[in-house]
């Protein structure tokens, strides 16, 4: 006959050992996720999340002495879900329907006070050099009166008007300087100090993976031009609706202004935006900036 006993006896002693493996490994996750706490808010969410994994843990040892396989699942379910609140954060998300309400309405009312002035040259974002001071989180933009005009040499601006009597032009602060800055304290480094190819490398993984605004962005140089074409971007909308006002290929949407801003801090160089257009059913925006050289 066959050993029911001993075959008891051996599934008891192996369903142990597995237990606690896996006891072993969830009480390496709970100190790992001692070391992540601090980046929550939520107390609320703080104390479940432990009381979740003390109680899963407590379920699944005192399983093993028990020798129950229904004390082993709760213990581990408790666990996961404890496991599962350390993920959750504490995020604020936005309608694109609101965020086009503040966007659209601020960029159609920039470009009609510089229709209405009469300036007429294209927006050119101007590098930190032209700040004149230490703080490279501020951004300059310089519109011409005239059509084609040519660019005065950064050392002639001045930075703290708007109207620029002696070159006959304007300085803006563009309407992307926020989202740039917000990028430099996403990334952890000032764009000031880097070069293209760092920004070429992590931008792409800071839009799709990090804040998600997007699902893919290739940027590709081609002289003196660089071409950025951002994939099922959140601001997709935004632009579709102002692209007929010819903001994007001017002075530019928060979008393309805060791109426009991060090349003149890696480059050291003027950049206008050249194009932007809707491609590939629009699903996709393509921007072309050209890069001036001073």
């Amino acid at each position: 006959m066959p050993d029911y006993e001993n075959n008891d006896s051996t599934r008891t002693e192996e369903d142990r050992v597995i237990l606690n493996e896996k006891i072993q490994r969830l009480e390496a996750e709970k100190e790992a996720l001692k070391q992540k706490v601090k980046k929550f808010e939520s107390k609320p969410l703080i104390y479940l999340q432990y009381i979740l994994i003390l109680f899963g843990v407590g379920a699944l040892t005192w399983s093993i002495y028990q020798g129950s396989t229904v004390l082993a699942f709760i213990g581990l379910s408790l666990t996961f879900w404890g496991v599962i609140f350390q993920f959750i954060k504490k995020v604020k998300y936005v309608q694109s329907d609101l965020l086009n309400a503040v966007i659209i309405p601020n960029s159609l009312t920039i470009m009609r006070i510089i229709s209405d002035l009469g300036f007429e040259g294209k927006a050119v974002y101007l590098p930190p050099s032209a700040y004149k001071s230490k703080d490279y989180k501020e951004g300059l933009v310089f519109i011409s009166l005239k059509k084609n005009a040519p660019l005065p040499r950064i050392e002639e601006i001045s930075p703290e008007r708007v109207f620029q009597k002696h070159l006959d032009g304007l300085c803006l602060i563009p309407p992307g300087l926020d989202l740039v800055n917000f990028f430099e304290e996403e990334l952890g480094k000032e764009l000031i100090q880097e070069d293209f190819k760092y920004l070429k490398d992590q931008l792409p993984k800071l839009f799709v993976e990090k804040l998600e605004i997007a699902t893919g962005l290739k940027i590709k140089e081609n002289n003196n031009q660089v071409n950025f074409q951002i994939s099922d971007s959140i601001f997709l909308n935004t632009c579709k609706q102002i692209r007929d006002a010819g903001i994007c290929k001017n002075f530019g949407c928060p979008l393309c202004s805060s791109i426009a801003c991060a090349l003149t801090r890696t480059l050291g160089k003027p950049v206008i935006i050249e194009k932007a257009e809707l491609i590939n059913n629009e699903s996709t925006i393509n921007i072309i900036f050209s890069i001036l050289e001073v």
